[in-house]
């Protein structure tokens, strides 16, 4: 753990221009204090060896323990000591911490070579070997390795340590909570620089070469020239669109709706509706009759919505610090319009790294379950959705115009444990999940109906979607296009006229790049949307699950499983898109991906 904190003090001086660049003293103490988590995570997995030698050594004659620590502990320090080096060239040259993609180039030695001088290598071994040697000589001295000793016990000593290596667990994860350790358990700052200097970088490493065979995929179905011909016709920009909104720059309140499926609309349990209130705004606003989610979970989702983003099979973005950053952001986008933004979520933002991508996203306020008193942290995931709506609704009052609120709901999740009695007979799964839709539901109508109250009411524009669809209700197949569809509307007082259906086909992708059309704001960083309110512009959603795609409009449906390299379904009714359209689609997405 200290070595860790002299490392990070090292990545700071290295780096002395950005550091002197951090707006005050205690935001550089928080660095190392929230690099604490992580340094204690890779500590504990550098204890398991030790705990496991010396379980095994309780049972043999002798002390090897001494002689076995020491060799371990230079090995570490040594290994760690030529990542720590390597970090700061990485660093300084690219700007985010070493992860395993600069060892790829060891695959061509040549370009390894060039990438470092010789006199950086006059200067890098030399101090390796001291910053080893130092440490080790601290080591040594402080803790008197070779002194160790027990007396052997055939169950005590066992007994403990393995009560030691259970209790390993608990740093190693990162803590007790849902959210296991990942990158954004560290983030803590808008200032980015400051997030990567709490990043440990070992644990980064070794992170990156167990996501590597995730983040590497390569869907190579026809030329490269051939799929992207398709693909830029896909997302060539229409000529007109139609301007719906009354205002040039309304306040927007964005709801992503935790599990959503349009299944749930307009149906009934019991002869009662589950959704009355979104049914209502479905046709009071404008409602997108053909809408789907990019992908089957909420990072996904996220960023398909905020980024413009399509996911890809098996994995997801948020998983590569490095990667998002090269993604665009519908809140840094409107920043440069004037807009203040803000990003809202009642539960554990760490979750699926989630935190790291909202911060690059650049919000000015960001509210997670640390910002309510714990007395509210009555729900499995955090602070149900009337909570988290009544803070949103509290600094609406103080925000001054023009405004974007993000809002990712909670409550409806499993377990569905809502603050609502049951209004549906039994307990089976997809009564509970009606129960708590019903609640996402009334807790949102309260919501809204405050806003209508508001004078700015005139002047805002509310959009409603979902996260992702679910298997439930009405069981979907993890493939099926149930499984994806899910609900968006667009309502509030900038509209210029609401009750309205719009039946063309589209995913979240399109969203940014269609309210930057709105709001005559530049969207071309957006390469993968399309304009929902221009004619002329293509009518297609495009999905992924983890074993493939989903592409389908007015007159095709194509769903593929890349594993067994077959269609699940394929019907085309016509030639309005050629056949390996979901093909070429996936292919550029995943060529694209890889190389961010």
């Amino acid at each position: 753990m200290a070595y860790f904190s002299v490392a990070r003090l090292i990545f700071l001086i290295y780096n002395y221009d950005k550091t002197l660049a951090v707006s005050s003293t205690g935001q550089v103490m928080d660095i190392f204090l929230h690099g604490l988590k992580m340094d204690a995570s890779v500590t504990g997995y550098f204890l398991i060896l030790p705990v496991v030698y010396f379980i095994l050594s309780s049972f043999f004659k002798g002390n090897k323990f001494g002689p076995f620590i020491k060799y371990y502990t230079f090995f570490i320090l040594f290994i760690t000591t030529i990542l720590m080096a390597t970090d700061l060239r990485i660093y300084h040259h690219w700007g985010y911490r070493l992860d395993v993609s600069p060892f790829l180039y060891l695959k061509n030695p040549e370009e390894a070579v060039n990438f470092i001088s010789f006199a950086e290598l006059a200067v890098g071994i030399p101090a390796i070997l001291i910053m080893t040697g130092l440490c080790y000589y601290a080591f040594d001295k402080i803790l008197k390795p070779a002194s160790v000793s027990h007396k052997r016990s055939w169950i005590v000593t066992p007994l403990t340590f393995i009560a030691l290596g259970i209790l390993l667990i608990i740093p190693i994860r990162g803590g007790v909570g849902l959210s296991p350790l990942n990158e954004s358990s560290v983030y803590f700052s808008t200032n980015n620089y400051c997030n990567q200097g709490a990043t440990n970088v070992f644990w980064n490493v070794a992170h990156s070469i167990t996501e590597l065979d995730k983040q590497q995929h390569s869907y190579k179905h026809m030329p490269e020239g051939l799929a992207q011909s398709i693909v830029d016709d896909l997302y060539r920009p229409a000529k007109k669109t139609k301007k719906i909104l009354k205002k040039k720059r309304p306040n927007i309140v964005l709801v992503v709706m935790e599990s959503m499926t349009k299944k749930m609309l307009y149906s009934e349990r019991d002869s009662i509706v589950i959704t009355p209130h979104l049914n209502q705004y479905g046709k009071e606003g404008i409602y997108f009759s053909n809408f789907f989610g990019s992908g089957e979970r909420t990072d996904k989702g996220l960023v398909a919505i905020l980024s413009g983003y399509p996911p890809i099979p098996a994995s997801s973005i948020t998983n590569s610090p490095k990667k998002v950053d090269q993604l665009p952001s519908l809140l840094k986008t409107l920043k440069t319009v004037g807009y203040h933004t803000s990003f809202y979520y009642g539960g554990d933002i760490n979750f699926a790294n989630i935190k790291s991508y909202i911060i690059h996203c650049g919000p000015d306020v960001m509210v997670d379950k640390t910002s309510f008193p714990s007395k509210y942290y009555d729900a499995k995931w955090g602070v149900h959705d009337h909570l988290l709506f009544e803070k949103v609704y509290e600094d609406m009052q103080s925000d001054t115009s023009p405004w974007i609120k993000t809002i990712l709901t909670l409550s409806n999740h499993e377990p569905f444990d809502v603050p609502q009695p049951m209004i549906f007979d039994g307990d089976d799964p997809e009564r509970l999940f009606a129960n708590a839709a019903n609640y996402a539901d009334n807790a949102l109508f309260e919501f809204i109906e405050c806003l209508r109250e508001t004078p700015d009411w005139k002047n805002t524009l509310v959009i409603l979607v979902a996260d992702h669809s679910t298997v439930l209700p009405f069981y979907s197949s993890h493939y099926e296009l149930a499984r994806f569809e899910i609900p968006m509307i667009w309502l509030g007082g900038a509209l210029k006229s609401g009750k309205q259906t719009i039946s063309k086909f589209g995913d979240q992708t399109d969203i940014s790049y269609t309210l930057l059309k709105q709001l005559n704001v530049t969207n071309e960083e957006y390469h993968f949307g399309k304009d929902l309110f221009a004619k002329d512009s293509p009518s297609f959603a495009y999905y992924v699950f983890n074993k493939g795609f989903g592409f389908v409009s007015d007159s095709i449906t194509l769903i593929y499983d890349n594993k067994n390299k077959e269609y699940l379904v394929h019907d085309l009714f016509s030639d309005d898109f050629p056949e390996g359209v979901g093909k070429a689609h996936q292919q550029v997405i995943s060529r694209d991906f890889n190389e961010k």
